[in-house]
């Protein structure tokens, strides 16, 4: 089973450097697909269940009743949410709460942002935490797995929907990560 993972692991790795590598050559295959944005949510949250619950992380969400849509690539903004929500269970302490918020903003786009009370990280930190294959100090001193890929692909990823991703974190406090789609990319039925 070990191999297995390890195998997967590599497999996952390998994924996001091809991924990178395409979208800085230019050549990211990218859908315009309709993006049910609450069914999306959810499934994710459903994909790190288990991870959260090994981790005794509750993940709370906050979804207007209205059906948004997005227009983009569908496999591009699951990987979008799965990065964002598997580093909040990575860098939260058991017996967390991680939140997803969705909401629409003021320039009626839509912002979804996921929440964690976790380890945060100083501006110096979250500068070196943007750049491919970099990571934090003190996580590299603690036993969390990671290539330093995650954040950097989802930045390029959300820019790929002309959107924006915003990070407020504080040291010992947690992070907020919360990615904005314009105003074009959304829609109601």
């Amino acid at each position: 089973m070990r191999n297995y993972s390890s195998g997967v692991h590599l497999l996952a790795i390998i994924n996001d450097l091809l991924d990178l590598s395409k979208i800085e050559a230019g050549h990211q295959e990218f859908g315009e697909d309709e993006i049910d944005i609450k069914y999306e949510i959810q499934s994710c949250i459903q994909t790190v269940a288990t991870m959260a619950r090994d981790n005794n992380i509750k993940i709370s969400e906050e979804i207007p009743n209205e059906d948004i849509f997005l227009r983009g690539d569908e496999r591009t903004f699951r990987q979008i949410l799965f990065n964002l929500l598997s580093n909040a269970i990575k860098y939260s302490s058991p017996n967390n709460d991680i939140q997803v918020k969705f909401s629409g903003s003021e320039d009626g786009g839509i912002d979804i942002s996921i929440i964690d009370h976790g380890i945060g990280m100083t501006e110096e930190d979250l500068a070196v935490a943007m750049m491919p294959f970099r990571r934090v100090e003190m996580v590299k001193n603690k036993e969390i797995s990671g290539t330093g890929l995650g954040l950097p692909l989802v930045d390029a990823f959300v820019k790929l929907f002309q959107g924006k991703l915003e990070i407020n974190s504080a040291k010992g406090v947690g992070t907020m990560a919360t990615v904005h789609f314009p105003p074009e990319r959304t829609f109601t039925h």
